[in-house]
């Protein structure tokens, strides 16, 4: 997402756009990964090259993963170790990762 955004803030003219005008959005894990762009080019100065934001119910913690299911609230419950299921096919080590 970085890159991305660095790409096309040196390629704006090229693809007629307003460098100084860059949104990023996503929801659920997509507005996790603009949240961790966010992070990335804050810690390197680069917070300048987005100019807003928008995360529609970013996923932001990991309650569906290490929250005992009679502790969810009940509306959660019926996703209780959806979480964990699909962390377990991405990750190849998940203990560590």
């Amino acid at each position: 997402m970085v890159e991305a955004i660095k790409y096309f803030v040196m390629n704006a003219e090229k693809h007629h756009v307003d460098a100084s005008n860059i949104a990023i959005g996503g929801s659920s894990g997509g507005g996790n990964i603009c949240l961790a762009a966010l992070i990335l080019m804050a810690r390197e100065n680069m917070s300048h090259l987005c100019k807003a934001a928008f995360l529609w119910c970013p996923m932001m913690n990991n309650t569906l993963l290490d929250t005992p299911k009679e502790q969810c609230p009940e509306w959660q419950q019926g996703c209780w170790g959806l979480g964990s299921r699909f962390f377990n096919i991405m990750s190849t080590d998940f203990e560590n990762q």
